[in-house]
């Protein structure tokens, strides 16, 4: 899938921010935006909406603060008004798997079943099929405590496709997650009080998700 490809591309490649920067001041925001709106295939939607999320997380103002390398690049996107609209699509994206009936049901109840009813609506099956480095996932765990509830439910989403069991590569992504003591802040986000309902039932799904894996290991 063309849209696929693209989207996986820019994904990999807006992990440095470097090339996020130039991936901004080339019109690649709108790009994405459109992606991830518009694309029939929810794999690239995903992966659109994940390299929004690294262009935005934070990284890139390491390098606008730092003068002589900025004064080449981005000479002609406003940040801040990429940054809204990116946001706003990722809001918009992580929204199309929420259903609120389900959702509210899930945060009111400590029942396996509502959080299986959530898992499987959210579920992005060809997802199962990425394989994230360690560097990674520890990027997704470090933005569930970002200061934006919109990256905080992003990332816990995210995590919800790498580990939902039965995906090829879950069992080492819940391997690499204990490596970084990821549990503490997916309780941190399940339980703050300014995170999106989404965000609180995503980190909870993850955690049941490691639950199961570290009894597989086990066993």
């Amino acid at each position: 899938d063309v849209h696929e490809t693209a989207a996986g591309a820019l994904w990999n490649l807006a992990f440095n921010a470097g090339n996020a920067f130039r991936i901004v001041d080339e019109g690649g925001v709108p790009a994405l935006v459109h992606l991830c709106s518009s694309s029939i295939s929810k794999m690239a939607r995903f992966m659109a909406a994940l390299a929004l999320a690294y262009m935005f997380d934070g990284r890139m103002d390491q390098i606008a603060m730092a003068g002589p390398y900025s004064d080449s690049v981005v000479k002609s996107v406003n940040i801040d008004d990429a940054k809204k609209m990116a946001l706003r699509q990722i809001e918009a994206f992580v929204l199309t798997f929420s259903n609120p009936q389900s959702f509210y049901a899930a945060a009111a109840s400590s029942a396996p079943a509502s959080l299986a009813q959530v898992t499987e609506a959210a579920r992005i099956q060809e997802a199962g099929h990425l394989r994230c480095s360690g560097a990674e996932i520890g990027r997704f765990v470090l933005m569930l405590r970002n200061p934006s509830p919109i990256l905080k439910a992003c990332a816990a989403f995210a995590l919800v496709q790498f580990t939902i069991p039965g995906g090829r590569h879950a069992v080492y992504h819940a391997n690499l997650m204990q490596q970084t003591n990821a549990q503490r802040s997916l309780r941190g986000a399940a339980a703050a009080a300014t995170a999106p309902i989404e965000a609180k039932i995503f980190a909870r799904i993850v955690l049941r998700n490691l639950e199961h894996h570290f009894g597989e290991v086990a066993i």
